[in-house]
């Protein structure tokens, strides 16, 4: 129990002390005092609403005497990541929902979903420093409230009205010169592996973890590691204008194991960097993907780039035809 006030504090509210003529109050957290003037009356009522705000019950009183309970934001996110489970995704899937949900819990405070509003859906989005990331987090909030919806805890989704973050792609594209360049400045394992990047049109997640085992009837069979898409490709698959087959690029590979590759995808990435001419804004290893996907356009038509790509849609694909003005227009 603590110690009697004094009898010039005994009729205040907690936490707020009168020093010479001041008043103070103290933050019983931190034991921070903060002045609130000479004004009794303004300082008896800063006092009350600091209290209010500092001792607020998480469920109020006549809630819990009408056996009355409200879902708290913090909470309905816990359900919303068991709901997930239930949606067949991919564990690495899941994983990003999870860092995305951890992130959204530190920067939205909890309360009541009812109460949580679009302007604080706003803030957190708008002031989110990774715009991209920020822009991903506004969509797994909007499909969380969605849920909510459904579940008749709330009415209307605060996130639908906000606006999504603009982000800017800045990595440029890989030009053919620009990948002969890199061929041609490397060695003979990464030469090969650069090239069956390029005739697989796979992610660098997916060529690390090619095998042996994986070629069998004149075909090269591929799992997608990101989104589980199954693709059969025929090893005689050629890109004229690299004058090679995947067949080829094979028998080129010395075999030292189970895996094609044989080295880690931080090494191959490392590798192709420094191969390619320097120059400012380089092209990442994943765009060798995107260089692919147009090289079988011109060759092959969109449709073939979108089924060696493992999409499912043609809009994702177009992402990848697109230039992004990296090509001049011939006349």
């Amino acid at each position: 129990m603590g110690r009697n006030r004094s009898a010039k504090n005994k009729w205040l509210p907690p936490n707020l002390y009168l020093r010479k003529g001041i008043y103070y109050y103290r933050d019983v957290r931190t034991k921070k005092e903060f002045s609130v003037g000479s004004n009794k009356s303004l300082a008896i009522t800063e006092a009350i609403q600091a209290n209010l705000a500092i001792y607020k019950p998480r469920e109020p009183l006549v809630n819990r005497i009408n056996h009355i309970h409200q879902m708290t934001f913090h909470k309905w996110l816990d359900r919303y990541h068991d709901k997930l489970k239930t949606r067949g995704l991919r564990e690495k899937t899941l994983y990003d929902y999870n860092s995305k949900i951890k992130i959204i819990k530190l920067n939205i405070s909890d309360m009541p979903i009812n109460e949580i509003t679009t302007k604080d859906i706003s803030n957190f989005i708008s002031n989110y420093p990774k715009r991209s990331m920020a822009k991903l987090m506004r969509v797994t909030l909007l499909d969380s409230f969605n849920e909510a919806i459904a579940e008749g805890l709330i009415t209307e989704n605060p996130v639908s009205v906000t606006r999504a973050p603009k982000t800017q792609v800045n990595r440029a594209r890989l030009t053919l010169d620009e990948f002969n360049f890199a061929i041609n400045n490397t060695n003979k394992r990464y030469k090969n592996l650069f090239l069956l990047a390029l005739l697989t049109a796979q992610r660098i997640s997916d060529i690390e973890n090619m095998k042996w085992s994986d070629v069998k009837n004149d075909r090269i069979y591929i799992t997608q590691i990101k989104t589980g898409a199954k693709i059969s490709i025929p090893i005689s698959l050629k890109i004229d204008a690299v004058n090679t087959s995947i067949k080829e690029v094979l028998k080129n590979i010395e075999k030292k194991g189970d895996f094609i590759c044989g080295v880690k995808a931080q090494a191959i990435r490392k590798a192709f960097l420094l191969s390619l001419p320097k120059k400012d804004n380089m092209p990442t290893f994943h765009e060798i993907r995107s260089l692919s996907a147009r090289l079988y356009e011109d060759e092959k038509g969109a449709e073939f780039a979108k089924k060696i790509l493992g999409h499912k849609s043609m809009q994702m694909t177009d992402r990848y035809l697109d230039n992004r003005g990296s090509d001049y227009i011939e006349l």
